[in-house]
């Protein structure tokens, strides 16, 4: 389960730009994404926009002991630091996804989660992009796109 940033331009752009680098804006939205999916799961709140399920009171007890019993999708806080943005090999390409660490993988973990494909099986959409957050994305690139061509034509 991966989210892939592939920005490809199919106009012709002016020289001087070409010569700009887009891959630390593409860094920057890839790690913003990041940021923002654990900021949802610290706050329990879906890529939908809504909240998580809470958890069941022997789930609550089974997870005595750890940083937030209560909090669904956080335990010891593994799944959380496995998402992870990849430079991509190429320029222009990031991806945001979960590392192939831990047993069971944590990318298997996430996608029981996502789905609500486990025992208990509650959906619980956490990885993704809201609608919040593309426009966020959407507006740091235009003005990163605005002001590289202000350096550009000046």
């Amino acid at each position: 389960m991966q989210l892939i940033m592939n920005v490809k331009y199919d106009i012709k752009w002016p020289k001087a730009l070409l010569e700009k680098r887009t891959q630390p804006m593409i860094d920057i939205a890839g790690n913003e994404i990041v940021r923002s999916i654990r900021q949802n799961i610290i706050n329990q709140i879906s890529i939908t926009g809504g909240r998580f399920r809470k958890l069941k009171p022997a789930t609550i007890k089974s997870k005595k002991g750890r940083r937030y019993p209560s909090k669904a999708l956080y335990a010891a806080g593994i799944l959380y630091r496995s998402i992870h943005y990849f430079k991509g090999h190429r320029p222009n390409i990031g991806t945001v996804g979960i590392k192939k660490i831990g047993k069971p993988l944590r990318r298997n973990v996430a996608e029981w989660q996502q789905t609500g494909a486990y025992r208990g099986g509650v959906a619980r959409r956490f990885f993704g992009i809201s609608k919040q957050l593309r426009q966020k994305i959407t507006s740091m690139m235009n003005g990163w796109l605005r002001n590289t061509m202000r350096h550009v034509v000046s």
